[in-house]
């Protein structure tokens, strides 16, 4: 109802909402742009293509989507030189799950070359639930960490209070300084936008420097 009253001339869903495609399609066009995060790059590329036709940036948008590639590859080849494996984690109400590869996070993994640092996590919307023991076992040398509540501006501890405990602040990451601490707005919020892949890419390769 409340989209119905702002009358729009467009509706883009993508992930969660793309399952609401068939009633917002009643009301005005509506484009689906989920990505597959199994495939994340070129479904990426093939999604954000009719942003570029419906609003007259096809040339804009081409350049950076072609120059977007190279520098995929040029991190996953830093990656790979590296030899640094790498644990995702989420943190909301003091809890943590790890992603991994094919996840919706799984960019770092899957097109940016950074070796998982534990294998067989599910790719569950919601990850999968550990501990800090987990993180500890693990010793990933690089930590990814994306602060939820952060993200949804939710009150309680930030995701650097959840972390700081003896388990994690052993780890190799923490010993050399490679705890990544991911923006919200670019991996939570926004993760499939042009900008946001582009300052993934940037990120990952700055925290395997």
């Amino acid at each position: 109802e409340k989209v119905n009253a702002a009358d729009p001339d467009l509706i883009i869903v993508a992930g969660r909402s793309s399952s609401a495609y068939a009633e917002l399609s009643k009301i005005a066009p509506t484009v689906d742009l989920s990505v597959d995060n199994e495939n994340f790059l070129d479904s990426f590329r093939e999604r954000t293509k009719p942003l570029g036709t419906i609003f007259g940036k096809e040339e804009e948008l081409a350049k950076r989507l072609d120059a977007l590639e190279p520098e995929a590859q040029k991190v996953t080849k830093q990656a790979e030189a590296s030899g640094l494996n790498g644990l995702i984690v989420l943190t909301t109400g003091g809890k943590l799950s790890a992603y991994g590869p094919g996840s919706r996070f799984g960019i770092i993994h899957d097109e940016l070359g950074v070796a998982p640092a534990e294998k067989g996590l599910s790719t569950a919307t919601h990850g999968n639930p550990v501990s800090h023991e987990f993180i500890a076992e693990v010793d990933p040398d690089v930590l990814y960490v994306i602060d939820r509540d952060a993200a949804i501006g939710r009150s309680g501890e930030s995701a650097k209070q959840v972390l700081d405990n003896p388990l994690v602040n052993g780890t190799s990451a923490a010993g050399n300084d490679r705890i990544v601490y991911l923006d919200a707005f670019t991996w939570y919020l926004a993760p499939t936008g042009l900008s946001s892949v582009e300052k993934m890419t940037q990120t990952v390769a700055t925290g395997l420097s």
